[in-house]
């Protein structure tokens, strides 16, 4: 399948091209972390993309090699869905109002956007795309994802909002893929410098670069209304490379490790600051956790 994978790391921000400068470090005391399991009943692998501020969870579940379905898991219970006449869908953002993104693919072999509300599927693709990602919406019904053209193995972020897309592009990089929105449309994603692969933060018509002290490739996956910012990173560990989530919290950086597990990965965060993802122990299983006081 052809579903997404990151190379990511942990973050400091920089003031790249004039956009914004920030330090962030470890905290002297880090909050705690809860962590629940998440594995779909008979499922090979299991990962948890997205949580609205209900807890409500949406990701995707392999049940072969050749095939993975979407689920929405809500009161303890999963529900499993998707898009009309397609093996492979995959859940990855959901909104207050129910309302789910993802991307399926196609008869065409291509992959394509989708929204699911309560009247139903609705495709999504960027005009002349040949992949279209929609991965993060917010309650004003605001999408954010990428998308790849025909032949480009380079991405390019986009918001949809109201039929209409626009691109979201950091300057003068030749790839960007936009993850997460809130509320107030601040925007988190990761681009391209060279061979490193950036995070960045999108306000208001301006991006902040987001690089990683003593890591590499640092993604960002999610961000509340009050700035609460997840994603994921490869730490140095053992002397090896690692990917491990991350949380920030009040701009300074907590590792997110589920415990046992060999990786651990986070792609997405509700204002309730729960926070969902993925890890490694064996096989692949998603989990939530909840960030608590120090």
């Amino acid at each position: 399948m052809k579903f997404l994978v990151w190379s990511c790391g942990c973050i400091l921000l920089l003031g790249t091209l004039g956009f914004g400068q920030a330090d962030r470090s470890s905290p002297a005391k880090p909050p705690t972390l809860t962590f629940t399991s998440l594995s779909y009943p008979g499922a090979i692998n299991t990962v948890a993309f997205g949580i609205n501020d209900h807890g409500w969870i949406v990701g995707y579940y392999d049940e072969s090699a050749v095939s993975a379905y979407a689920f929405l898991y809500r009161d303890n219970t999963y529900v499993s869905f998707g898009f009309p006449g397609s093996t492979n869908t995959n859940a990855l953002g959901i909104n207050d109002l129910g309302e789910i993104v993802g991307v399926y693919e196609g008869s065409d072999a291509s992959f394509h956007g989708f929204l699911r509300t309560a009247a139903g599927f609705t495709s999504i693709d960027y005009p002349g795309a040949a992949d279209t990602y929609p991965y993060g919406i917010n309650s004003a019904g605001q999408i954010v994802g990428f998308f790849y053209s025909a032949g480009s193995g380079d991405s390019q972020g986009f918001l949809y909002e109201s039929g209409q897309f626009t691109a979201i592009n950091y300057p003068g990089a030749p790839t960007t893929a936009a993850y997460g929105i809130n509320g107030q449309g601040q925007i988190v994603g990761s681009y391209t410098s060279g061979s490193d692969l950036l995070g960045f933060i999108y306000d208001a018509g301006v991006f902040t670069s987001v690089s990683v002290r003593g890591t590499t490739n640092p993604t960002l996956a999610g961000i509340t209304n009050n700035g609460l910012i997840v994603g994921s990173g490869q730490f140095k560990m053992h002397g090896s490379l690692v990917q491990q989530g991350f949380v920030d919290v009040s701009g300074r950086i907590q590792q997110v490790i589920y415990p046992t597990a060999s990786s651990t990965l986070v792609f997405g965060v509700n204002n309730q600051s729960q926070i969902v993802g993925t890890y490694v122990s064996g096989a692949q299983y998603g989990f939530v956790a909840t960030l608590g006081a120090p």
